[in-house]
């Protein structure tokens, strides 16, 4: 079931790659991949045998954790993650080579039975963790930076916040500069606005606001577009009805904001998010796994009707948190999350749809292509090496047990000779001397009844008495 607590994490890597990092039924966040026959498998560097499965054979990243988690990817195809188990905060790596590691997080206070909803994104060219800190009094954003040598930092207080079942969104621009837009009490008033990263001076900008007597209202969703548009989603409750509106910020004008209701309903707009696609502008929202949209393509202003967006087949909608480390790949897009189809391969709502997002994929997938044949080139030329190895080791055995056998079967031929030898010399001393054959001698004392002692010879008798 959509749950836009439950994030699928699905990130590309800068070859092509697909990883998929998600929170099972048993609260274990599991890490596998995608294979091209469409089939997400674990990844091998974690388990020794790759074993190609749906979803059964995930490899285990961490236990007891909450459903909410963070996840980004470096430049270097390093995965990060962010996660709050029964243990405090937890930091894990996952590097291209699918080798872990984990650390913990020294928070303020490290057990809570609160979420801390924590989230991992790099900004300025350095991770950063962010989480909730609780406290009696209010509730805090806090930030943690990792430096070069992976040393973490101590906590630093951003700002008041308001705790709610989603207390804040984390929205990239096209230049990677993160925006946090969040609820907070000013004075006697609630009100809805956001904070920037500002990457020259390594420091945030001051809280601006996007939208006041806010204290019924609830973010929903953020996004910016390439000329710096700011789009705010939110839902705002009046008697029975239920209100979802898109607040703009236009880049380099004067006016603070306009607000236009994007959609009206009995329920609350729970799960709905907002998403830029070059010049257009989507809002949508899932219920009973029926994705309905509306779009923009003069910068909020107006929407068109709403529409409904079909995959044309009645297997699970996931939440999807889509990431690629694919140079300009959707270079004209803002993206949090998405619908999506994982059970068969995976199928993303909007990504395809629009022509701005197609712009050269064909070079894109060309570019892509190679990069996958030059990864399996070093692959299995990496496996040969180690199968001639093995050749290599075998035949070693192969000699090894060779001369073992020529040793053994020397042995056998002279215990054979011996054997041989011995018997020669036998015959010939009972050919020399007949009596000192056991065989004949033994036909020579037998004694039976009516026998008599015709067989008691002079020489039979010659014979005891050498005995």
């Amino acid at each position: 079931m959509f749950d836009m607590n439950r994030k699928t994490y699905i990130i590309e890597k800068s070859y092509g790659q697909f990883i998929k990092i998600a929170v099972n039924q048993n609260m274990e966040i599991r890490v596998s991949t995608l294979v091209r026959n469409n089939l997400w498998i674990e990844p091998t560097r974690l388990n020794l045998e790759c074993i190609e499965s749906c979803w059964t054979n995930e490899s285990l990243i961490c236990r007891d954790v909450r459903p909410w988690f963070g996840v980004c990817i470096d430049s270097k195809d390093t995965i990060h993650i962010l996660c709050q188990n029964n243990k405090g905060m937890n930091y894990i790596q996952l590097n291209d080579n699918m080798n872990i590691s984990s650390t913990p997080v020294n928070c303020e206070c490290s057990i809570v039975p609160q979420d801390r909803y924590p989230d991992v994104f790099i900004a300025g060219g350095k991770l950063v963790l962010l989480y909730l800190g609780r406290s009696p009094a209010n509730t805090q954003i806090v930030l943690q930076a990792l430096d070069h040598n992976g040393i973490i930092s101590s906590p630093e207080l951003l700002d008041s916040i308001t705790y709610e079942n989603l207390p804040y969104t984390l929205a990239m621009d096209t230049s990677k500069c993160p925006y946090l837009f969040y609820k907070k009490k000013m004075d006697s008033n609630y009100v809805l606005g956001y904070i920037k990263y500002i990457a020259s001076t390594d420091s945030w900008t001051d809280f601006c606001v996007l939208c006041s007597s806010a204290s019924e209202k609830d973010i929903l969703s953020a996004a910016v577009d390439c000329p710096g548009n700011i789009y705010l989603l939110w839902q705002m409750r009046s008697g029975q009805a239920v209100d979802m509106n898109c607040t703009v910020k236009a880049s380099g004008t004067k006016n603070p904001w306009t607000v236009k209701t994007a959609g009206s309903s009995s329920h609350l707009f729970c799960n709905s998010s907002i998403l830029t696609i070059g010049n257009h502008i989507i809002i949508y929202w899932v219920k009973n796994n029926c994705i309905s949209y509306r779009i923009s393509t003069d910068n909020g202003h107006t929407w068109g009707s709403q529409v409904t967006y079909d995959f044309h087949d009645s297997s699970p909608l996931y939440c999807i948190s889509y990431k690629s480390n694919i140079r300009d790949k959707y270079r004209d897009s803002c993206i949090n999350r998405l619908p999506g189809k994982i059970l068969k391969g995976l199928r993303l709502a909007f990504l395809n749809d629009f022509s701005e997002s197609r712009e050269n994929m064909a070079i894109e997938e060309i570019r892509l292509f190679i990069c996958q044949l030059i990864k399996q080139q070093s692959y299995y030329t990496g496996l040969l090496r180690q199968q001639s190895n093995t050749i290599d080791t075998l035949k070693q055995y192969i000699y090894t047990f060779d001369k073992k056998m020529d040793s053994i079967c020397g042995e056998i031929n002279s215990l054979k000779e011996n054997y041989l030898s011995e018997t020669e010399r036998k015959k010939t001393r009972i050919k020399k001397n007949p009596a000192v054959d056991p065989d004949k001698n033994d036909a020579c004392t037998s004694l039976m009844p009516g026998t008599g002692f015709a067989n008691v010879t002079e020489e039979y008798l010659k014979s005891l008495r050498k005995k």
